[in-house]
Order: C-alpha cells, then structure tokens, then sequence
C-alpha cells in the first residue's frame, strides 16, 4: 500500500513539474511573438532578432500574386529562405508550411504548421511554434 502511495506521489509530481516546464514554453512563446509582430521588414525572425533580413542591396525577394510562395536569397544564392504555403494566408488561420534554407542559422528546411498572426499593407506575418520562429512575408 505505501508503494502505491508514493508511486502516486511520484507521478504527480512528474506531471505537475512538466505542467509548470510547459507554461514557461508558452510564456516564452508568446513573448517571442509579440516582439515578432513589432517588425516591419520582410524577413524571419526569432522574436525581434532577425536571422534573414531582407536589404534591397544584398538580397532579391520574390512572392506568387497567390500569396502562397515566397523567397529572400543573396544574389549568389548562398543565403536563401523559400516558404511555400499549403493554401492563402488568413489571419487567425493555421497553414502548413514547407521551408527551404541554406546559410541562415536558426531557419530549417522542413514543413511545419505556421499561424497566420496578422495582414497588413501586403505584409503576412507567420509565426512557426514548432520552431519559435516567425515569418513576415511580402505578398
């Protein structure tokens, strides 16, 4: 019987520590995108630190007019960043998303879901949980 209790005791504990590790992913999360949506530049951010900016001098940016394909990359293509989205971005909206990287550190090439924060003045900002980064995309 006391076995049992502590058994019990051990597991609640374990699921009360992993609750608490969760919140703080959460609040972490959602202070990284707050900062996020304060930027105005094409671009993918980790919160407010940028890890590709767009520069009209040092890099070419392209968009589909159906809002579902966009790029930066340098002019030699050593630097990109390619998103293409699963359907047009509607704000509050969960879209997938397959990204494609080379030479920007923090960004991976790989599908994952992206919330679709806001739309405003052709700018789509994207945030990407999974990967605590967000996208704002010129469309």
């Amino acid at each position: 019987m006391l076995n049992k209790i502590i058994y019990l005791l051990l597991l609640s504990c374990c699921l009360f520590g992993c609750k608490d590790d969760d919140m703080e992913t959460q609040a972490t999360d959602h202070a990284k995108r707050e900062k996020f949506l304060q930027q105005t530049v094409s671009g993918v951010y980790d919160g407010d630190v940028p890890l590709l900016m767009f520069d009209e001098v040092n890099h070419q940016m392209a968009f589909t007019a159906d809002q579902k394909v966009w790029r930066i990359q340098t002019d030699s293509q050593d630097k990109y960043v390619h998103c293409e989205l699963s359907e047009i971005p509607v704000v509050g909206a969960k879209v997938m998303m397959i990204v494609k990287a080379k030479g920007v550190t923090g960004v991976s090439g790989r599908e994952q879901e992206g919330l679709v924060l806001r739309k405003e003045d052709n700018k789509c900002w994207l945030w990407s949980a999974d990967a605590g980064v967000g996208y704002l995309m010129q469309n």
